[in-house]
């Protein structure tokens, strides 16, 4: 399992194009769509400034305390941006999508687990729901991801 993407790209880490909020032109950057990220979508302070965001958004209550990552370290966010972007082998354009703006993020973009689910951007057997099953059984799931 360890050789599992050794000899192409892992399809979690894509290249998706994004939108400066000043000009009309597009970057790409690497976005890492993260089933384990509970906390929202986060964009890197330097990607943030690149795309001329000077300003944040307040923070919800719920997004203050931050997340843990993998390592178990706590990953604080100081604001948030909308940010519209889209990925070239589709024709959707993701508009005014929120992220949490993080100093300590490693990558440009992380796209968390309810943008996965409410976009269906990867196939839910991939994230073990099944919202097409029994609704009770399901409750959790939804209220856990907040989808309604």
């Amino acid at each position: 399992m360890s050789q599992m993407f050794d000899h192409k790209e892992c399809p979690f880490i894509l290249t998706v194009s994004v939108f400066p909020c000043v000009s009309s032109g597009v970057e790409q950057v690497k976005c890492v769509f993260d089933t384990a990220c509970l906390q929202g979508n986060i964009i890197s302070s330097a990607l943030a400034r690149r795309l001329g965001y000077k300003e944040f958004q307040n923070l919800k209550s719920r997004e203050e305390p931050g997340g843990t990552v993998a390592t178990g370290q706590i990953h604080k966010v100081k604001g948030a941006v909308h940010v519209s972007w889209f990925h070239s082998a589709s024709p959707q354009v993701f508009r005014d999508m929120r992220f949490l703006v993080s100093e300590s993020a490693q990558v440009d973009l992380v796209i968390g687990t309810h943008s996965i689910v409410r976009h269906q951007l990867i196939s839910p057997p991939n994230l073990l729901v099944d919202f097409t099953a029994d609704a009770g059984k399901n409750e959790i799931s939804r209220e856990f991801l907040q989808l309604d």
